[in-house]
């Protein structure tokens, strides 16, 4: 039964109304999508940020010193996309969750070429709270009664 999620952002206030459930090509892009998004680290780069995670140590500088000093000079390791880099390669993938936009003052159509950029704060709100809630719905976790359309 597909969710139904309230806007958090006043200039585009309303609701959307997304999959759900997910379809698995929907499900492989969207695992891809962040895949691309993400660091990626060499197996020694791995276990240092699994030590620097798992540190129960009130400083954690030095195992996060490791890590830092690893990444600088491994030619394997790649940085996570930041910002709007991040949100243009997640967007394409996004936009297919959505079966309707229901966003006063939004584009409509809604594409990755009329999908608000700006103003900055708002839009990056607006994709923190779609990517939240998409991930919610492909964890299977975090769904009420009351978000459900019936």
């Amino acid at each position: 039964m597909p969710k139904k999620i309230t806007s958090p952002v006043e200039l585009w206030p309303g609701n959307v109304i997304l999959k759900d459930p997910i379809p698995m090509m929907l499900v492989l892009e969207y695992e891809r999508a962040i895949s691309a998004s993400q660091s990626k680290f060499c197996k020694v780069g791995r276990e240092l940020l699994l030590d620097y995670i798992r540190s129960e140590a009130e400083d954690r500088s030095e195992p996060l010193r490791k890590l830092e000093e690893h990444t600088a000079a491994c030619p394997e390791y790649v940085p996570a996309k930041t910002g709007t880099e991040a949100d243009s390669i997640l967007l394409p993938v996004v936009i297919k969750y959505v079966d309707e936009w229901n966003l006063e003052n939004f584009p409509n159509p809604v594409n990755s070429d009329t999908f608000p950029g700006t103003p900055k704060m708002q839009s990056d709100t607006l994709m923190d709270w779609l990517v939240t809630e998409i991930t919610k719905i492909y964890e299977g976790g975090d769904v009420t009664k009351d978000e459900k359309n019936e």
